[in-house]
């Protein structure tokens, strides 16, 4: 999938009119959002608060996991999958 800045694409139409633009303009305007920034906010402070973000300390594994709180890689790589996913599960 590739993103696209939808209110620059309308502004490049310019104010051309017929029904192919209008179409074009209206069709743009309605699309569904492909990537919710809001949502994508909201699931990383989820993951930020996270004390159990660390796969290896949830499984009692706390020889390689040197923070209670949760490690570093783990909370990369879930925040990794959230950003890829546009913010949805």
């Amino acid at each position: 999938m590739r993103l696209i800045d939808a209110d620059s694409f309308i502004s490049d139409l310019g104010n051309g009119k017929g029904t192919a633009i209008d179409n074009i303009r209206e069709m743009v305007e309605n699309y569904p959002t492909a990537y919710d920034v809001d949502k994508v906010v909201k699931r990383l402070k989820k993951v930020n608060g996270d004390d159990n973000i660390c796969e290896k300390f949830i499984k009692n594994d706390r020889k390689r996991c040197r923070n209670a709180r949760g490690c570093f890689d783990c909370a990369i790589s879930e925040s990794i999958a959230i950003v890829k996913s546009g913010g949805v599960k």
